[in-house]
């Protein structure tokens, strides 16, 4: 009788030390005065329901159980972590669900800190500033070996392993933004192999100044584009680009491309059309999409680039057919509150049918706020 009471008592003081143990540290870490901070964003908009983590290490490839972790985020995509004094990997998540913790699917949003490992020392919150995330795609390393791209990448003055290489299906987005396919880091010495099935792809490589590997390009960025796209991906065979050779963005181009004013296309085929609040107000800042699915969920077939102050738009099409035309403030993910979107409404079934050559004009189209 005396071994069960000491048995019971033992094991009352040892859940008393863990589980009170475990509270006090949470409430601890409440009073904390040091830590991390930052906004989470996605194409530069501030995004909702994304998580920031910390890790003590990255030897688990951040899937095992984190150190901390931030509440979900607002519209304005800010995010804190408070933590002990140390040095942390951050990584940031948006899944389809809206979940704080679970398995990753194509789809979801993720990023590891350019910058990692963060140093946080006594009563300091560290600002990592704006956090992109990147759409979590299938990557190269799944394809089974036997066929692809491979080469090797430098530039002008000398060897990088910041370079990143990408590989479009279509080359309507001018091989610009996350509509790739497939990225991938080239190696130390610039070589690189991407494994994919026969077919045709769109080859690019860049680098960027911040080392990341997705974001808008600015004038210190290298860029390169293969001048006989599309490669042809045969059986059993890898395309062999040989060396290219990056070259630093053209200032001039770079600010036709951001002005919206640039196109490598000549525009024979397509729509044209403005963008209006319900008011008529002209809206800046918003993408015109192209879908060949009347539900126009997915990836676009088409896209535009984002308005000007004067709301007009243009997509160039490559083939006729029927489409249906949408816009919205945003480009990937789920809609979220507070998303502007709307769709043609020109005709009852809001598609568009183009011919050959055609090009369609005064496609205008009314955005509201997504509730």
């Amino acid at each position: 009788m005396k071994k069960k009471i000491i048995l019971v008592i033992t094991l009352g003081i040892f859940f008393c030390i863990t589980s009170c143990g475990k509270e006090d540290n949470q409430k601890s870490r409440k009073g904390l005065k040091s830590g991390i901070t930052g906004v989470i964003v996605y194409q530069g908009t501030p995004v909702n329901w994304a998580f920031a983590y910390i890790y003590p290490t990255k030897n688990t490839g951040f899937r095992e159980a984190f150190t901390e972790a931030s509440e979900a985020t607002k519209t304005n995509g800010k995010f804190t972590i408070s933590a002990l004094p140390g040095k942390y990997y951050l990584v940031a998540r948006k899944r389809w669900n809206y979940a704080k913790v679970g398995p990753l699917r194509t789809g979801d949003f993720e990023i590891i800190y350019y910058n990692n490992p963060v140093e946080i020392k006594e009563n300091q919150f560290v600002n990592a500033g704006e956090i992109e995330l990147n759409e979590i795609r299938e990557e190269a390393d799944m394809i089974p070996e036997g066929a692809g791209i491979s080469g090797k990448a430098f530039l002008p003055d000398k060897k990088s392993d910041d370079i990143f290489v990408y590989i479009y299906k279509n080359s309507d987005t001018d091989l610009m933004g996350p509509s790739y396919y497939i990225t991938k880091q080239v190696k130390s010495d610039g070589s690189f192999k991407i494994n994919l099935l026969p077919g045709k792809y769109y080859f690019s490589a860049r680098k960027r100044k911040s080392g990341s590997k997705l974001g808008p390009l600015e004038k210190e960025d290298y860029n390169y584009v293969y001048s006989k796209n599309p490669v042809n991906v045969l059986n059993n065979a890898y395309f062999n680009l040989g060396e290219i050779l990056l070259t630093k963005i053209d200032p001039i181009k770079f600010d036709a491309i951001k002005a919206g004013t640039f196109s490598n296309k000549t525009f024979s085929m397509g729509i044209k059309g403005l963008i209006t609040d319900k008011k008529g107000n002209k809206i800046e800042g918003i993408y015109a999409f192209v879908y060949k699915d009347y539900q126009m969920i997915g990836k676009p077939l088409f896209r535009s680039s984002s308005t000007q102050k004067d709301g007009k738009y243009e997509i160039i099409i490559n083939s006729p057919g029927i489409y249906y035309v949408g816009a919205r403030n945003t480009y990937g993910g789920p809609l979220e509150p507070g998303d502007l979107v709307g769709t043609y409404n020109g005709t009852p079934d809001h598609l568009l049918k183009i011919k050959e050559g055609e090009i369609i004009e005064n496609i205008n189209i009314v955005i509201e706020e997504f509730q």
